[in-house]
């Protein structure tokens, strides 16, 4: 088998035509934009301002549920100065006993390990 060797020249040839192409396909994307844009100056002016709202609100929300989250799936232990990833959030009575525990002085690790949220 005969190995192919690489031209640069032609790989230049053919990054150029590659980007050529994808500025003339990104100058009609914004000219269609753009004549979208004159179109429909209106409805625009009324439908983005909803919208931008709405992202935001949804950010807001999703940083809250993440938060949660965290509060809820991470336990921290001031003894050896880690957190523990659970597998899942504790039961109410799961979180007495843990509580229970702690303050016996039994190790976080050791006490999530025995409920198997570990």
């Amino acid at each position: 088998m005969e190995e192919k060797k690489f031209d640069k020249e032609e790989f230049k040839a053919k990054a150029k035509e590659k980007l050529h192409a994808g500025m003339e396909w990104t100058k009609a994307r914004f000219y269609d934009a753009k004549a979208f844009y004159e179109e429909n100056k209106d409805f625009l002016l009324v439908i983005v301002p909803i919208g931008l709202g709405g992202l935001k609100w949804f950010k807001a929300q999703n940083k809250t549920n993440e938060e949660k989250d965290h509060k809820e799936l991470y336990i921290w232990d001031n003894r050896s100065g880690q957190y523990y990833r659970l597998r899942r959030k504790l039961r109410p009575g799961e979180q007495l006993e843990l509580e229970r525990r702690r303050l016996e002085g039994e190790p976080v690790g050791q006490i999530l390990m025995s409920m198997r949220v570990l």
